[in-house]
């Protein structure tokens, strides 16, 4: 029986080669670990502390294609706000973890998630904080729903791979 090193040694011989076993080992591979590693943050960031912000902007900024051409428009989240930890004031710019970037068609998805942000009477808004390095903030906190769906994209892949090739 093959041990894991040799199974890795294995894959990176046939990925050369066009193998479609090792394409799916390597794809499912590196989801797995980019996964795992955004689902640790995930958790991290849901246990920031948080405090009240003022929010300057949040809305959809354009990103790539030409101006003249919407379907070839790329949108993202575009946010400022201030906010001051322990008498110390700072400014934000990230809305969410979950950085997306959609087409014109999908941008309502951005809109969506704008909805997120936790506002209060008088204008003010949830600030989520890393009590570490208080400049990195966030408007949005990591929902379940989003580190399911995170764990799904880890998981997945490789469950896919074991059984499309090592079932018995």
């Amino acid at each position: 029986m093959w041990g894991f090193y040799e199974h890795v040694q294995s894959m990176w011989q046939l990925l050369w080669q066009g193998n479609e076993q090792a394409m799916v080992f390597w794809g499912a591979s590196y989801l797995g670990l980019v996964g795992f590693a955004s689902l640790i943050y995930q958790v991290r960031v849901r246990r920031w502390p948080s405090t009240r912000g003022v929010l300057v902007r949040a809305d959809l900024a354009t990103w790539g294609g030409p101006t003249w051409a919407r379907s070839d428009q790329q949108y993202r989240l575009d946010g400022l706000y201030r906010y001051q930890v322990a008498g110390q004031a700072f400014q934000g710019h990230r809305v969410s973890p979950w950085v997306m970037v959609a087409s014109h068609n999908a941008r309502f998805l951005l809109k969506q998630q704008l909805k997120g942000v936790n506002r209060h009477p008088g204008g003010s808004v949830t600030v989520y904080f890393n009590a570490r390095r208080p400049g990195k903030s966030y408007l949005i906190r990591p929902g379940l729903p989003g580190i399911l769906v995170t764990l799904v994209v880890a998981v997945g892949p490789m469950a896919y791979y074991w059984t499309r090739f090592h079932a018995v």
